[in-house]
């Protein structure tokens, strides 16, 4: 049975920013693709301060496109460039939402924009179960653009947080790069928030599953080694790392 996690502390922000959303993406509606995703990062620029103008919008470079980590912000090292949620009105957040829905897919439920949702609800959930709220919470995710949103030139979206790394370089219109790309969610089990259930990495979680599953005996004993790394997941049946330097796929049986 669907171990299901009670939570109503996301309820207000997502009802508001849905509103404010509406509004916000009219202008920018009647546009497409790249079209569109320059207009919303331009309305969230127009609608931001001058300081909060100057965490938003950088010049491009390498040094700064490097900067992400699966980490929360507090523990990133290097910290992620870029404005963050918390720091956001209603309104503002709902334009950095408009914008990352923009980019990310809407077909299937717990993934694209619905799983960043479910991540960031998550996230909310377990700065508030863990009484550290100044670690985790959906307002730590940071949003920036490194060189000036544009059709035809380069520029790159970023946006991270705990378990969640998006970036998509642009240059003449097209996406040229996404990557860095990360996903995870914590806690796993299912919460329910704002009237509906969220396990953004469910289907991941099973897919895995069913791949290791799938593998023979004789496969499983190759794949499992010694144990030389900390960096490890759970998927409900063994543990699964990551052997360092060379991030070799590990069995822990």
């Amino acid at each position: 049975m669907k171990k299901v996690i009670i939570s109503h502390l996301v309820l207000f922000i997502v009802a508001s920013t849905t509103v404010f959303s509406q509004k916000i993406t009219a202008n920018c509606s009647q546009l497409s693709g790249i079209e569109k995703v320059v207009c919303l990062a331009e309305k969230l620029k127009s609608m931001v301060s001058q300081e909060q103008l100057a965490l938003l919008q950088l010049e491009y470079s390498k040094g700064d496109a490097v900067r992400w980590s699966n980490f929360p912000q507090a523990f990133a090292r290097p910290g992620r460039v870029g404005l963050s949620f918390g720091a956001l009105s209603a309104e503002q957040l709902a334009a950095a939402k408009a914008l990352m829905s923009a980019v990310l897919s809407h077909d299937k439920t717990d993934e694209g924009y619905d799983e960043l949702e479910g991540v960031l609800v998550a996230d909310h959930f377990f700065g508030e179960k863990t009484g550290n709220t100044k670690t985790f919470g959906s307002g730590y995710y940071v949003i920036v653009f490194l060189g000036k949103p544009s059709t035809t030139q380069l520029w790159e979206l970023m946006f991270g947080g705990h378990h969640f790394a998006f970036a998509n370089t642009y240059n003449g219109g097209k996406i040229i790069g996404a990557t860095p790309s990360f996903r995870g969610v914590e806690p796993m089990e299912a919460i329910n928030a704002n009237g509906r259930i969220y396990q953004p990495l469910e289907q991941e979680r099973q897919a895995f599953e069913e791949v290791i599953g799938g593998l023979s005996d004789s496969e499983k004993q190759a794949a499992s080694l010694p144990l030389l790394s900390t960096m490890c997941c759970w998927d409900r049946v063994r543990i699964i790392c990551f052997r360092q330097p060379n991030r070799d796929f590990v069995l822990v049986t």
